[in-house]
């Protein structure tokens, strides 16, 4: 329930621009590069969107035997989830609050209890969509990015963390050009100027396990890396390692660059 304040369509974004080595240097705008579709690569928004800030009161009824995995539910969407477009790159990121007196949510700590694996076990298993909380010695993959004042500042941070990782020669490209299979794939597809045609060419999607986060604790907004690991449903390049290695060593760069977290 309750009145929400959107943007306009043709709004230009306010979130900032880096140069992009895959876009031939050019400065791309942050919110294009994380919002492409509903985000003009101008910066311009395609469609109206909730605007930062805006305040909503929801209840839910539902049969007392079933509050338990409700209550499951809601606090993993509250710790991690998103709703709409390119909710997984920061956009659509909700804060719950419990009314008081009310069933509370429970932790981001006691969802990991509950849920949390081990990557090495997840990726023994053969399944090819989200099923645990991945852990890596003993630490949730959850990092922090960093802290701002105002969303539009953590998503620049975001953005630009996020680019940074995705242009990483030594970690994710290969020596040489080839047409086959990369380490980047990984992190998601279509890639710019890197088409698969056993991934589907122009009209294959695989989207990213590796997601970000915004979340407002106080008045400081928080950005995060959260990798939420399984198999990718594509053909993979066995010459590469395996999915579990490549995405090892994504975590050492996090880990390098950023502040594992709960």
């Amino acid at each position: 329930m309750g009145t929400s304040l959107t943007g306009n369509v043709n709004d230009r974004d306010k979130i900032g621009t880096k140069k992009n080595r895959e876009a031939g240097g050019r400065e791309v705008p942050l919110s294009a590069y994380l919002g492409m579709g509903p985000i003009h690569f101008s910066g311009k928004y395609t469609k109206r969107r909730i605007l930062p800030e805006q305040k909503f009161t929801f209840s839910i009824t539902y049969p007392k035997t079933d509050e338990a995995i409700l209550v499951d539910a809601l606090s993993l969407f509250a710790e991690f989830g998103a709703l709409g477009a390119r909710s997984r790159n920061g956009w659509g990121n909700f804060k719950l609050i419990s009314e008081s007196g009310k069933t509370q949510l429970l932790s981001r700590q006691e969802l990991y209890d509950k849920y949390g694996e081990d990557i090495g076990s997840i990726f023994e298993i053969d399944k090819k969509y989200p099923f645990k909380l991945g852990k890596s010695q003993a630490k949730p993959l959850f990092w922090r990015i960093g802290t701002d004042n105002r969303w539009e500042k953590a998503m620049k941070r975001a953005g630009e963390s996020y680019m940074d990782l995705r242009q990483q020669k030594a970690l994710l490209f290969p020596k040489t050009k080839t047409k086959d299979v990369q380490a980047r794939h990984i992190l998601g597809y279509p890639i710019t100027n890197h088409l698969l045609w056993d991934w589907g060419g122009k009209n294959g999607r695989m989207p990213s396990q590796l997601r970000i986060i915004i979340r407002k604790y106080d008045v400081q907004y928080h950005a995060y890396f959260f990798h939420l690991p399984h198999k990718i449903p594509k053909p993979w390049n066995a010459k590469l390692g395996s999915e579990l290695s490549v995405w090892r060593e994504i975590h050492k760069y996090l880990d390098k660059n950023f502040e594992r977290t709960m």
